[in-house]
């Protein structure tokens, strides 16, 4: 990869001092790298004087690369134009090293990752060989001198790309601002100031000349994009691709873009005095005076390694950042930080809802099943939601076109089915399955980086491709008001639960799998189990064995004259698991009360 660091024509040394990076020491509270102004509890932080810079030994390991042949280096090196490569060998180890990280961010030379494959040839000087890969030309090659163990490249997109290391830098909405020549223009033009190692996305190719751009989030008085020069950030690896903060909610473990800032900090007791001085500049002075603190703005990739402590009234969250790497953070920093994909439950039948991307809402009017093996649901579009979409269209303000937009729509209801243990779904008589999306799929413009679950045809097996043809949304929202909780990408999934939902009251009492247990008088205590129980009442079914976790009933229909279905959900000791939903019948007979779930059927007895 090419590493034209400029810096606007300046030549200026920065070697590598950000936080755990190899070869960094303790910095100063003078050191301490500062942001935008962002607010962080009531905080504004002002641009911070910049750090000084440290050096850092160069690696002295001699080079393996014979002339005429391919070869790789065991550490980063240098690729430069002749003259540039003469100079740095002929400067010595240190002085070179220096020489060689000026000569990146003036542009002249590019970093060449260790263990890179590259052709080598003879110069007329000993100390430059010339550097090819797979015959494009790479540069000249210094001999002997080697980066900074944790050198990195020029940004490039698509990717991530972190802030220098040095005083904060400019972050301007256009690329014609970063030319203003005060700081009072730059601010003017709602402009910002971004502490280094602050990483954002880069969405495309980069160009080879002028500014690039950086998305860090979007929300409040900052937008989504900025613009920096181009000497003032880094290409770093990020892989794999972080969770999009869009996706609503952030699994332990995964790398996940953040959709608020936080205060980071490597000792979590740093952070805990932090917050016990009063907002203000109080807390601005204990921030600057910790030397493993810092902001870091939204739209960072950072991994959560757990979740909260329960009743934790800070809500820290030990994390890791790609430049900052291990520290503490603010579980805010995340929308939602969980091991299970988010719940919500609603008592409104009409929140379960299908939502295609160009035409109305369509709101369940009947669902059964939900979660289950044979989840079914009736969606209409009524009055209600055609006028919500007309305005949408047309502008709260335009009621005429809006009005006009709600005559000229049909009333549309539309039923779907889905099996939620196979993952299909079944819309308008064609069905789809959501799979994982297959290694080596070829690139689509309609399909969003950050996805790995799609749905497919099952009659055609045609992928749907995220356009509008595909009709992708439909059926993705379809299958997630009929399975919630089973949709790896999903934000979030709604539950219905029935306010009147209870068991049956000929349901109610303690029940076992086998007669005998009636002669046992222990069968009435809590933690029975020579035989299946069973214990129903209003709102909870619980018991031993296969019912071991309790089950909330959601809803509850009768199917014959002593016959029920219910629709239930329970939780079980299972951090990945949201919720586990079934469908069972319960029928009372002669002999007691039969369970059908899951295509099995169990028989159970009341003990007089």
């Amino acid at each position: 990869m090419r590493a034209a660091l400029n810096r606007d024509g300046v030549g200026v040394v920065v070697t590598h001092t950000l936080h755990g990076m190899h070869g960094v020491t303790v910095i100063s509270a003078r050191a301490k790298i500062a942001l935008l102004s962002v607010a962080l509890t009531g905080v504004f932080l002002p641009a911070q004087i910049a750090r000084a810079v440290e050096s850092v030994a160069p690696a002295t390991m001699p080079p393996t690369c014979v002339a005429g042949s391919e070869c790789r280096l065991p550490e980063a090196t240098f690729a430069c134009s002749l003259d540039t490569a003469l100079a740095i060998a002929q400067a010595g180890s240190d002085r070179g090293q220096q020489a060689g990280l000026s000569a990146v961010q003036a542009g002249t030379c590019e970093i060449v990752p260790a263990h890179r494959w590259f052709a080598v040839e003879a110069t007329k000087s000993a100390q430059v060989m010339y550097a090819t890969d797979k015959g494009k030309h790479l540069g000249y090659i210094p001999i002997g001198m080697f980066a900074p163990a944790g050198s990195t490249t020029t940004c490039q997109g698509p990717g991530f790309c972190a802030v220098r290391a040095g005083p904060p830098v400019w972050a301007c909405p256009s690329a014609t601002d970063l030319a203003l020549g005060s700081p009072e223009a730059k601010s003017a033009g709602k402009c910002v100031q971004v502490g280094e190692g602050n990483t954002g996305e880069v969405g495309s190719a980069v160009a080879s000349t002028g500014p690039i751009a950086l998305s860090f989030g979007s929300g409040g008085p900052f937008q989504s994009s900025y613009y920096l020069a181009r000497g003032d950030v880094i290409g770093i690896g990020v892989t794999p691709r972080p969770t999009p903060a869009g996706r609503g909610w952030c699994k332990p473990g995964d790398l996940c873009v953040t959709s608020a800032p936080t205060l980071f900090c490597a000792d979590r007791a740093a952070y805990e005095r932090i917050l016990t001085t009063p907002v203000g500049e109080p807390r601005r002075t204990a921030i600057t005076s910790e030397p493993g603190c810092r902001i870091v703005i939204r739209g960072n990739p950072m991994k959560p390694r757990g979740v909260p402590a329960a009743g934790d009234p800070t809500k820290l969250v030990a994390v890791e950042h790609p430049v900052f790497k291990i520290g503490w953070a603010s579980a805010g920093a995340f929308k939602v930080v969980s091991f299970k994909l988010p719940l919500r439950f609603t008592e409104r039948l009409s929140d379960i809802r299908i939502e295609p991307d160009h035409s109305p809402a369509l709101a369940a009017t009947a669902l059964t099943g939900q979660g289950s093996g044979a989840a079914t649901g009736v969606f209409r579009a009524g009055p209600k939601e055609r006028l919500s979409y007309c305005k949408k269209v047309k502008g709260d303000k335009n009621r005429d076109d809006a009005s006009a937009c709600v005559a000229s729509m049909p009333d549309e209801t539309r039923t779907a089915k889905a099996n939620c243990y196979r993952k299909t779904v079944t819309l308008d008589g064609r069905s789809y399955r959501l799979a994982e999306k297959p290694s080596g799929s070829s690139a689509d413009i309609h399909i969003d980086a950050d996805r790995q679950w799609l749905f497919q045809d099952i009659a055609s097996s045609e992928w749907l491709d995220g356009s509008t043809r595909s009709d992708e949304a439909t059926v993705a929202t379809a299958y997630n008001a009929l399975c919630p909780g089973t949709m790896p990408e999903a934000s979030w999934s709604v539950v219905y639960r029935d306010p009147g939902a209870e068991y049956p009251r000929e349901l109610i009492g303690r029940w076992f799998n086998d007669r005998r247990a009636c002669r046992d008088p222990k069968r009435n205590q809590p933690d029975y189990d020579e035989y299946g129980v069973l214990t129903i009442s209003l709102q909870e079914r619980t018991g031993t064995r296969d019912f071991e976790f309790p089950q909330k009933v959601n809803a509850v229909r009768r199917v014959g004259q002593a016959a029920w279905e219910v629709d239930g959900s329970h939780a079980i000791d299972d951090v990945e698991q949201p919720e586990i939903f079934a469908t069972t019948t319960y029928s009372l007979t002669r002999g007691g009360l039969s369970l059908k779930r899951d295509g099995t059927t169990s028989s159970w007895v009341q003990c007089r």
